[in-house]
């Protein structure tokens, strides 16, 4: 299993879904099982219903999961039962789409995967689709890799065992854009309106794993790509991310757009990067500026886990890493995701990361993120300009059964604190996105007022004569802090490792609202 393993299903809506825990849902009955032991009983008895109705403001985003509830699409009674308890956890289901080469008659996957999806706009819910791997943008519909005829070794594979294409050559995101509108007509044909099309596509163009040195040995290559590019890994580098982001676009975003106008479009780990706002991949590696942001891309989707892997980098030579340190790097990389993200994209893009608290390589001992802080980082990431979450929830024999239901646990939890605020989270202006270096914060001596000061992160929202901010600290003891969230008005708030919420009003009025 490879745990980074992107996850871009489908999470996003035209039409925004309120999910009004005060609407009637009938939680009676059987419902169908799943051999891991995930279903809709289980989202019954450990998932929380949400208290409040989702903000409208700024397109709030119903949660969509990595690994999906069994649902009962030959039962239109049944199905429309369960999705409304799926609705009123705030959650709507994502209709994984095969994505072989081919028309869609040619599989017989299609007209089911077509079927569920018109049960599902049949019950009165939104239809989101979702494409994971297979869809290689280099591979033209007979299997051949595109390449020039001078390319030295042409059976040449990278790192993770796929032929070297030569990336200049665009025939297959031509091709492959013919076969994604071709798979959106389906849909089209049935009556079926999509809302959303989240992929899950992590193969070329990239400039990892070999491609550089076999860029630079086809003789082809070297003449067609812009002077310098093939100078320098780093100039490679920056040249081939402009390069994904336009095929991205151009290759899975513009064909959906050609069949459903208004349906929106998202990638797994899509984040706008700047040199002055640095954006990291799931493994730490940053993502090179690109000064390219597709318009056809509607949600910016940084990665926001709590890897193990990831946030172990940090500890190389300890030998039993500290929970609370490492706690610490979990939330920092989070959180600086988030906030980087925020500053770069465009101001009609969504900022909707994909999420979990646990994200670990097998029998892998560093000890992971706590489900306290994770949530607190949840917290933050909204009132810093989240306006959803992609929960990457696995399930056995990834996870355990109560891991799966937690991750959506932890969402729900916040959002029944944080929803009851809708007024700045439909469109208040957001205050702060400042996040200390792990580097400063993690010091033994946590005596010092420096450090203190360094470890306190606050994060708010502003609208009219009231804010809303968030104050935790790092540490282990409170410490206060001042900051202003109105012009000319400074306050002064304790920042506790337990986190509190406080509502400040324009004259500088504090109270404490959790």
């Amino acid at each position: 299993m490879k745990y980074v393993v992107t996850m871009v299903a489908c999470l996003l809506m035209g039409a925004t879904v309120t999910a009004n825990a005060e609407q009637p849902v009938d939680e009676s009955g059987q419902f169908p099982a799943w051999e891991a032991g995930v279903n809709i009983a289980g989202l019954i008895a450990h998932v929380p219903r949400l208290k409040h109705p989702y903000p409208h403001g700024q397109d709030w985003q119903p949660t969509l999961m990595w690994w999906q509830v069994p649902l009962s699409f030959d039962d239109p009674a049944k199905l429309k039962q369960e999705l409304a308890v799926m609705k009123s956890r705030g959650l709507l289901p994502s209709i994984e789409v095969p994505a072989e080469y081919g028309t869609p008659k040619a599989y017989p996957e299609i007209p089911q995967v077509v079927a569920q999806a018109k049960a599902v706009a049949d019950a009165g819910f939104p239809v989101h689709l979702s494409m994971k791997g297979r869809l290689n943008l280099y591979a033209m519909p007979d299997g051949k890799i595109v390449q020039h005829v001078d390319t030295p070794d042409p059976d040449q594979k990278d790192a993770v065992g796929h032929v070297m294409p030569c990336l200049v050559i665009k025939d297959g995101w031509q091709a492959r854009a013919k076969h994604i509108r071709g798979l959106m007509q389906a849909f089209a044909d049935a009556s079926v309106p999509v809302a959303g099309v989240w992929y899950d596509y992590e193969d070329h163009p990239h400039p990892w794993n070999g491609i550089f040195s076999h860029s630079r040995q086809c003789p082809s290559c070297r003449k067609q790509y812009p002077v310098g590019v093939l100078d320098s890994r780093k100039q490679f580098k920056a040249y081939v991310e402009k390069l994904r982001y336009q095929a991205l676009a151009q290759a899975l975003a513009q064909p959906v757009r050609d069949v459903f106008a208004s349906a929106r479009t998202g990638f797994y780990g899509y984040a706008p990067a700047s040199a002055q706002y640095p954006v990291g991949t799931v493994t730490g590696h940053p993502i090179p500026e690109t000064d390219v942001n597709p318009d056809q891309i509607d949600v910016a989707q940084p990665v926001c886990y709590a890897y193990t892997r990831h946030a172990s980098r940090y500890f190389e030579g300890v030998e039993a890493i500290p929970s609370r340190e490492i706690d610490r790097a979990y939330f920092v990389d989070m959180l600086a995701a988030v906030s980087n993200v925020t500053k770069n994209i465009r101001s009609d893009q969504f900022l909707v990361p994909f999420v979990s608290g646990l994200v670990c390589e097998p029998d892998d001992p560093t000890p992971r993120m706590t489900r306290s802080l994770y949530r607190e980082f949840l917290r933050h990431a909204i009132l810093r300009g989240a306006r959803g979450f992609y929960c990457y929830n696995t399930a056995p024999p990834y996870s355990s059964v109560a891991e799966f239901y937690s991750e959506l646990a932890d969402i729900n939890a916040v959002y029944n604190e944080m929803f009851a605020y809708p007024d700045f989270l439909q469109d208040g202006q957001t205050l702060n996105h400042d996040y200390p270096d792990f580097k400063t914060i993690n010091k033994t001596d946590e005596n010092s007022d420096k450090n203190k000061t360094n470890a306190i992160i606050w994060s708010g929202m502003r609208k009219g004569d009231k804010a809303l901010v968030r104050v935790v600290t790092l540490q282990q003891s409170p410490h206060p802090v001042s900051i202003t969230p109105f012009p000319g008005v400074t306050v002064r708030l304790i920042a506790s490792p337990a986190g509190a919420t406080y509502m400040i009003n324009a004259d500088g009025h504090v109270q404490a609202v959790d």
